[in-house]
């Protein structure tokens, strides 16, 4: 059975790593170096959540300075000697596999009824094999979490399981391209910022304002007596303010968009505007749905 908690973890861990190695490549440091943690944050990468769960699994901590442990100096130093005798031979690499894997993506991609000729892809397949190993160490690609959890294969650890799939190939592709994933620490500016949600009770015959903040782990919730955490789906104060004023909404529906909402915005794909604006959509939704479920309601009954 999948632990999907450790699998995720993992998928983190891996880009975090290569984050590091390219880090220090792009500098030209020694794997040896003490940091500061705003050079962890800026150079490889780690946002506040990275540093809270996942900064002691590389670096050993001695007041303000980072510096990598035993154990991942050796792997990542293992990393960048692979990259170093890659690059020798990657311009090549990258022109056959564009010219192979390249044209039939983009064929594909195009084509008006997207006809995929398996017998054609299994050739590239095998066309392109002997170029991934250079193509994966002298590019060191960051992949898209997603990518990496459903394929459920360390590509550093299995080259060749790892690419035996058109999603890795096309990220691959995307790479060499310049389109392709990069940590992102922006996210960061919608942490712990004051939002507001205006949510429509019957209870009170009006609009209340209920204070909200986006954490590391979830949401932080507070309105008048009811103050505290929130999971990313709105579980915890949110909700218990909601049900504490007898507020009618989906529940299940409104779990699923503040987790997508809190995703978005740690993914870095909106800022703290957008964020405010969605998160506010969520309310009148439950205002509406609210108001709704009154509308017609025999006052004897007072069911909902």
């Amino acid at each position: 059975m999948r632990d999907e908690n450790k699998e995720w973890d993992n998928v983190r861990k891996r880009n975090l790593r290569i984050s590091i190695a390219r880090g220090l490549k792009e500098k030209e440091w020694g794997s040896d170096r003490t940091f500061s943690e705003s050079e962890v944050k800026q150079i490889f990468r780690f946002k506040a959540r990275d540093l809270a769960y996942y900064a002691d699994a590389f670096f050993q901590k001695t007041g303000e300075t980072y510096i990598l442990s035993d154990k991942e100096r050796k792997y990542i130093d293992k990393i960048l000697r692979a990259n170093k005798t890659a690059i020798e031979f990657l311009k090549d690499a990258d022109a056959k596999f564009v010219a192979e894997f390249g044209s039939f993506h983009d064929e594909y991609e195009n084509s008006t009824y997207g006809n995929f000729s398996y017998s054609r892809y299994h050739k590239i397949e095998k066309s392109v094999a002997e170029l991934l190993p250079v193509l994966h160490w002298g590019h060191l690609p960051i992949f898209y979490k997603h990518l990496l959890y459903n394929r459920g294969i360390n590509p550093e650890q299995d080259i060749t399981g790892f690419y035996d799939h058109y999603d890795s190939l096309k990220a691959l592709l995307d790479e060499i391209r310049g389109k392709g994933q990069r940590m992102q620490i922006e996210s960061d500016e919608t942490l712990e910022k004051r939002l507001m949600f205006e949510v429509y009770t019957r209870r009170w015959g009006h609009t209340d304002r209920y204070r909200i903040k986006r954490t590391i782990d979830g949401w932080d919730c507070s309105h008048i007596a009811i103050k505290g955490k929130c999971e990313k789906n709105g579980e915890g104060a949110l909700f218990e303010n909601l049900h504490h004023d007898c507020v009618f909404f989906p529940e299940d529906a409104v779990k699923y968009g503040m987790e997508e909402l809190w995703e978005a915005a740690d993914e870095g794909e909106i800022g703290l505007e957008e964020l405010q604006r969605r998160l506010q959509q969520v309310a009148d939704w439950i205002s509406h749905v609210e108001k709704a479920a009154g509308e017609g309601q025999p006052e004897w009954v007072n069911y909902f």
